[in-house]
């Protein structure tokens, strides 16, 4: 359905970007490991782990979109499509 109908994917790409929109605003609104005052011990203990749980946990929808755009199709499931 998707690579059948502009209408389609115009209309699918409008939802999906108005519910990461939503999970964005949501996540802005809440405390966050992103969002620690800035000094040199917190950017020495500085460390992806924490962080990208937190986003993970709180905009699942826009990690699953950003992990699906970087994550290469193989030759096999192209031609199960």
């Amino acid at each position: 359905m998707y690579g059948s109908s502009k209408k389609a994917r115009g209309d699918i790409q409008k939802v999906l970007l108005s519910l990461v929109r939503d999970e964005i605003r949501t996540f802005s609104k809440k405390p966050s490991y992103l969002r620690q005052e800035l000094s040199q011990e917190t950017i020495e203990k500085f460390s992806w782990g924490p962080m990208l749980d937190d986003i993970e946990a709180h905009m699942p929808l826009l990690t699953g979109v950003v992990r699906a755009g970087l994550t290469p199709t193989t030759q096999r499931e192209r031609l199960q499509r």
